[in-house]
C-alpha cells in the first residue's frame, strides 16, 4: 500500500474466506488460486474498491503489476 509501484505479492489464505481491498494500492492485477492451484479469477483491481473477491473460491492470491498472461483454468505450479 501507499506505493507506486511494487512486486508480485503472494498470499495463502488457508481456508479463510478471501477477499481484498485496494485502498491506499494503485493498481493491480489480482490473481486469485484454488487449492488445487487452478486460476479461478483474474481482475484488474483499480485504487479504491473497498471489497474485492473471487467468483468462485480461492486460496491463494498473486497481486502482480500485470498478469503476465495468466487466465481462467490456468493451473500453476510452484
Amino acid at each position: 500500500m501507499l506505493k507506486r509501484e511494487f512486486k508480485p505479492l503472494f498470499f495463502d489464505f488457508g481456508a479463510r474466506r478471501t477477499a481484498i481491498h485496494s485502498l491506499f494500492c494503485p493498481s493491480f492485477y489480482a490473481i486469485f488460486v484454488s487449492d488445487k492451484k487452478h486460476v479461478v479469477h483474474v481482475e484488474l483491481v483499480k485504487p479504491w474498491r473497498p471489497w474485492v473477491e473471487p467468483r468462485k473460491p480461492a486460496r491463494y492470491l498473486i497481486e502482480s503489476p500485470d498478469s503476465g498472461g495468466v487466465q481462467v483454468g490456468d493451473e500453476l505450479r510452484w
